[in-house]
């Protein structure tokens, strides 16, 4: 397991060539992560699950994603989502590498019209 160095983990980041990331760049980049990952999910057919009926625990949910019926439509702006993804880093050199590999989507409401 990997641990923070500092007094507080969340102001420094990994760190290269002099430039640092902070907690505020990390927010920035994650609205970007957001536009991309909707834009992979339509490329690459991420299995979009309609979960807003769905009355059993997030618990129970997770084993029988594949038994709800899946979302072949843009999601409207604003919804709510669940979505399911793994993390991998490789490389033993700053900076390594890391990729998000979407598994799964599964809608829990979306806004009022």
């Amino acid at each position: 397991m990997r641990r923070a160095s500092g007094p507080n983990p969340f102001t420094r980041g990994p760190s290269s060539g002099g430039v640092t990331l902070s907690c505020h760049d990390m927010g920035e980049c994650l609205v970007c992560c957001l536009v991309l990952l909707y834009a992979i999910m339509m490329v690459f057919a991420v299995p979009i699950y309609d979960a807003q009926r769905y009355g059993k625990s997030f618990y129970e949910l997770v084993p029988e994603i594949d038994q709800l019926d899946r979302i072949n439509r843009e999601l409207p702006s604003g919804s709510c989502a669940v979505v399911a993804y793994t993390v991998n880093t490789w490389g033993s050199s700053t900076p390594i590498n890391v990729s998000f590999n979407i598994k799964w989507v599964a809608l829990l409401g979306v806004p009022p019209k």
